[in-house]
């Protein structure tokens, strides 16, 4: 009670003493439409426009919340449940339960994928690109197959960094808290000459361990403790009036941070593996763009990534090489879009459960036409993208028809019809291997079975939305209904293997299931100094009926809510606030409570270009455990408490 209070009184004091300051220089609006996003189509255009659940967050949102790693910057997306499972890992997803390692999220940097394409997830805590250089970042709620294939069932996140021309002259930033992390960045960009540019940059985190838990009788201590470095460039060059070329390159270190849950492969019995960990990820990224006299647009990118981790003395590795190509084409009242991609991936893990080497090549094209009709009010869009993987020996297709019916200047609908799927990985395929049994207390055998044929986590979605827009107020309205099929269910049966009674999950792609839910955010600028974004989020999610399996299934029904608010207010023309308050509701699936998020940063910008930064989080939870569920196979949770970090910037 006494923390729904605090949460409360904190939105209404804020609105309150916001009638009061002083009008100042006009502050950005939050969720402007006009803003252009370029994830939703492939190419430059307007939010207002565009039929896709989008939210943008852009250059000023992030300065103004202060954050210092690029996963907190999640939390100020609506429809995005970002948990943290300690001071490095975070689960987050989007129109799905939370887990570390998800699989129908699509994130991608500059275009680059950076989803493991071994075990289809993300490790949030081996991004630790600069805040600072970040443009933007944009979500897609909802099936991107049809221009960007797998793992985009759900959404799309597409960070977007910003060009050199932007970051030239000396950047130093030093960030200190309690518990979680100190942060010193440093960044050099100039001008080589007319026409291209450079920086460089390269930073060091660390942080203690978080607080140790107690869960179901088990004491796992946390190795969280943070040592990460990481050191890059980028250069662009405008070679030409309508001709690009980027390229970029970032190495990562980070030392300590796993706690590996692994079986006995002779017993398939639960251990911990707690010990010195590290992981080294080497990524980089070449790109062309070019405009032809013609009027058609193309780019074509080639980027990759070398992961080497382990803990103790165990080494694992990683590759992808990637190379993929799309254009644009104006043809009367035909707008083509059309492209395709060639990724190639390997893994070694020749010390853990596995002990296996792994390796997929997969294969992409798309076609999309966009028409418009009755003075351009009404566009159309329709467009499929076939993919190829070599473990699938066949073709898979993910077709979508939208539409975007423009009224007037202020009230606009759209509406999207879509297939997607997620594609097959080796861990998805006919293997056996032993892995944890989450919180167990009596040190159970368990073995994981896979056994699966063709694509898997099959999505038809439809979704409707509505948009008001004016001046000073806009609307976006959504509601999303999901036919799953295929999706990855476990089968629990017991068994005796060498004489030890043994679980055995044995996980096929024959569930069913529906998910439906909706989206609804007001921006409104109350004043040229302070504006408000307030938002609801629902999921629900049905498991169809399963008895014709006659066992039981691991998997089970859930849903979500999650309410949100975010305000930016100018206390004077050198002071500037934010404040993000989120309640999340509970996922069963998971075993995650509800929660509060209660946020505020304080901006001061001591001289022109001198900022000082106080940023509180996690106010009302102390030694709180946002994600506990320990199935996640590189998991266990700790205790997170109330965090204060004091950041002063300087630019020269």
């Amino acid at each position: 009670m006494f923390k729904h209070f605090i949460f409360s009184l904190s939105l209404v004091c804020c609105i309150a003493h916001a009638k009061n300051f002083p009008i100042e220089d006009d502050l950005m609006k939050l969720m402007s439409l006009e803003v252009e996003t370029t994830s939703a189509m492939k190419r430059p255009q307007s939010i207002g426009g565009t039929p896709a659940s989008i939210f943008v967050l852009e250059r000023q949102d992030i300065e103004l919340s202060g954050y210092t790693r690029l996963p907190q910057l999640l939390k100020l997306l609506l429809g995005v449940d970002a948990r943290r499972i300690d001071n490095n890992q975070w689960a987050i997803s989007v129109r799905s339960a939370a887990s570390r390692f998800n699989s129908n999220v699509l994130v991608m940097i500059d275009g680059q994928t950076v989803s493991d394409p071994i075990i289809n997830g993300i490790s949030w805590e081996a991004l630790n690109y600069p805040v600072d250089d970040i443009e933007r970042i944009e979500l897609v709620r909802g099936p991107s197959g049809s221009l960007w294939g797998n793992s985009s069932n759900n959404g799309l996140l597409n960070i977007i960094t910003r060009h050199t021309t932007d970051t030239h002259g000396m950047l130093v930033k030093a960030s200190v808290g309690n518990d979680v992390e100190q942060v010193v960045e440093l960044r050099y960009g100039r001008e080589i000459n007319d026409i291209s540019s450079v920086r460089v940059f390269g930073g060091y985190i660390r942080g203690g361990e978080s607080h140790a838990k107690e869960k179901l009788g088990i004491v796992i201590p946390p190795n969280d403790y943070t040592d990460s470095h990481h050191l890059g460039a980028q250069y662009d060059l405008q070679y030409a009036e309508k001709s690009a070329f980027k390229a970029q390159i970032l190495q990562r270190k980070n030392s300590r941070g796993i706690v590996e849950r692994l079986t006995n492969p002779l017993t398939n019995r639960l251990y911990y593996k707690n010990g010195e960990s590290f992981s080294r990820h080497t990524s980089y990224n070449l790109r062309v763009d070019h405009t032809f006299d013609s009027g058609l647009k193309w780019y074509s990118q080639l980027y990759g990534n070398n992961v080497d981790w382990g803990v103790d003395s165990s080494d694992n590795s990683q590759r992808v090489i990637a190379f993929n190509s799309a254009a644009n084409y104006q043809w009367q009242q035909h707008l083509f879009s059309f492209g395709g991609d060639y990724v190639s991936s390997e893994g070694d893990f020749p010390d853990n459960s596995l002990n296996i080497r792994l390796s997929a090549i997969n294969r992409g094209i798309f076609v999309q036409d966009e028409l418009k009709f009755f003075d351009d009010r009404l566009k159309l869009i329709a467009g499929v993208r076939w993919d190829y993987m070599k473990l699938m020996d066949h073709w898979e297709n993910s077709p979508s028809i939208r539409a975007n019916y423009q009224f007037n200047a202020i009230h606009s609908i759209w509406g999207a019809y879509s297939k997607g799927y997620r594609m097959l990985i080796n861990t998805d395929q006919a293997l056996e291997f032993s892995a944890p049994f989450p919180n167990d207390t009596n040190n159970t055998a368990l073995i994981i079975r896979a056994n699966s044929k063709n694509a898997i986590d099959y999505s038809t979605t439809t979704e409707l939305g509505y948009r008001f827009i004016e001046d000073n107020f806009n609307i976006n309205l959504s509601a999303f209904h999901s036919d799953l099929d295929s999706i990855f269910i476990g089968k629990i049966t017991g068994e005796l293997i060498n004489g030890v009674p043994t679980v055995v999950n044995t996980l096929v792609n024959e569930g069913k299931a529906t998910s439906y839910g909706s989206d609804l955010a007001f921006g409104w600028q109350i004043s040229p100094t302070f504006n408000a974004l307030i938002g609801f989020s629902y999921l629900d999610y049905d498991l169809d009926e399963l008895s014709y399996l006659e066992v039981n299934v691991t998997s089970q029904d859930y849903d979500n809510s999650q309410f949100y608010t975010r305000l930016q207010w100018s206390l004077h023309e050198d002071v500037s606030m934010q404040m993000l308050a989120k309640f999340i509701d509970e996922h069963r699936w998971f075993d995650t409570p509800a929660y509060e998020i209660l946020d505020i940063s304080v901006n001061w910008h001591l001289q022109d270009k001198l900022i000082l930064s106080l940023v509180g989080q996690n106010l009302t939870n102390d030694e709180f455990v946002e994600f506990p569920r320990d199935s996640e196979l590189f998991t266990t949770s700790s205790a997170i408490g109330r965090m204060l970090n004091l950041t002063i910037k300087y630019e020269f």
